[in-house]
């Protein structure tokens, strides 16, 4: 019952490959966050966040129900418009670093799937759906895609 070196450098090899081509699929989805107008509510929650950024109240000056959302993408909103001066470009960033966060998501529930299951070809796949399925196709932080990403989190981080 001994351990062959061999089988866990072919697994490692499998794992990197997998890693390597979610990577890829990530640079292809930030590539295409340079393309595109969301004519849906994406600018809708970076909007709330200015407005709360720029002294708006909570239930009094704001009745949209996602407020409580556009709350949390205020550090990101005052923090792009500390750096860059002003909120040009924010859509942009916004859906670059959703995809960096979505990539790092993934790779975890890819690592824990691999895992959990040794079958690393099952779980490349389910990961390559995880990262490429946003609810709505928008490709931003919106309460939807947050959650279902905090989910994915907490029941991995649980198990």
């Amino acid at each position: 019952m001994g351990i062959d070196m061999k089988q866990i450098g072919k697994e490692n090899k499998k794992i990197l490959f997998g890693m390597l081509v979610l990577g890829i699929m990530a640079v292809l989805l930030i590539i295409r966050a340079h393309y595109g107008m969301d004519v849906t509510d994406e600018t809708l929650y970076l909007s709330i966040a200015k407005r709360f950024s720029e002294g708006d109240l909570l239930f009094r000056d704001e009745w949209n129900t996602c407020q409580l959302f556009g709350l949390l993408l205020v550090p990101f909103y005052k923090g792009y418009v500390l750096v860059h001066g002003n909120n040009e470009g924010i859509i942009l960033v916004a859906r670059e670093c959703f995809a960096v966060f979505s990539l790092a998501v993934v790779l975890f529930v890819f690592l824990q799937l691999s895992k959990i299951t040794g079958k690393i070809v099952e779980s490349l796949v389910i990961s390559i759906c995880l990262l490429l399925y946003v609810r709505g196709n928008i490709i931003n932080f919106s309460y939807y895609s947050v959650a279902q990403y905090c989910f994915l989190l907490s029941i991995f981080l649980w198990i």
